[in-house]
């Protein structure tokens, strides 16, 4: 079965006031059918890519935004993606 990543846009629907909650209603902008299921996204606006964790193989893959209807798979980096942390100058092993 294959899954789909969607990007959605929010509009806030009540007015902003001191209450203890604002309702927001979110509308689907564009898809990404990727196989996989999506955690951990960053967001670069400069190059509006989303940086998501795939969560079946662990990479990370690099979604292009540039167009939110139609959302590109740019790149996806299979682990290990990070550096052990004994290999890092500033961790004291």
């Amino acid at each position: 079965m294959k899954k789909c990543f969607a990007l959605l846009a929010a509009a806030v629907t009540a007015p902003l006031t001191a209450q203890p909650y604002t309702a927001i209603t979110l509308t689907p902008v564009g898809q990404l059918a990727t196989g996989s299921t999506s955690e951990i996204s960053a967001y670069d606006s400069t190059t509006r890519t989303l940086f998501v964790i795939n969560g079946d193989s662990g990479g990370l893959d690099l979604v292009s935004i540039v167009e939110p209807w139609a959302p590109r798979l740019v790149r996806s980096i299979s682990p290990p993606w990070v550096p052990e942390p004994r290999a890092w100058p500033f961790v004291a092993a």
